[in-house]
């Protein structure tokens, strides 16, 4: 049994759910920009201010203004308190959802996908090495063979005067 002193007595984090790794350290860690937090750009479709949404182009349609003012404030503190009671109760859900379907995903592709290809490729390799041979050694003679069996056929009209081969004058 090794003695105790000759042992690492680090910890390998690779083989451990280790919340102190460098891992966990970089994801609870992370410093999120709080004011922009689309910085890829993701939803810069996404238009849902009132102004954007309704307009009342002419005079004679123009509702009165207290009635445009309110519809204005209630669409606003609908949309942004809805909004914030959605995230509240669903963020968490989607977030934990999401994750595990990008695990999945990932568990899939690293471990399913990728070995997959690489016997596809493997077994490619090998036919491709093979398909020469096989078509100079089996293909080719069988179609000469078939060339050969069909070149003595002639078709010619039941109505018509029968055409004589060169090699049948002789």
């Amino acid at each position: 049994m090794p003695d105790a002193k000759s042992r690492n007595t680090k910890r390998d984090t690779q083989m451990s759910f280790d919340l102190s790794s460098d891992v966990y350290k970089q994801v609870i860690g992370c410093q999120l920009n709080m004011s922009d937090r689309d910085q890829q750009k993701l939803n810069k479709d996404l238009q849902l201010n009132f102004l954007d949404i309704f307009g009342e182009p002419d005079p004679q349609y123009h509702s009165i203004a207290c009635v445009w003012t309110m519809s204005y404030r209630i669409f606003e503190l609908t949309r942004v308190y809805c909004y914030k009671l959605l995230t509240l109760l669903l963020s968490l859900p989607v977030a934990f959802i999401a994750g595990l379907i990008f695990a999945v995903f990932s568990f899939l592709r690293i471990w399913v996908l990728q070995p997959i290809l690489v016997i596809v490729r493997v077994l490619l390799k090998q036919l491709l090495d093979v398909w020469p041979m096989f078509l100079i050694y089996i293909v080719r003679p069988l179609f000469y063979s078939v060339g050969a069996v069909f070149s003595t056929v002639r078709l010619h009209r039941s109505d018509g005067p029968i055409i004589k081969e060169i090699w049948e004058t002789v």
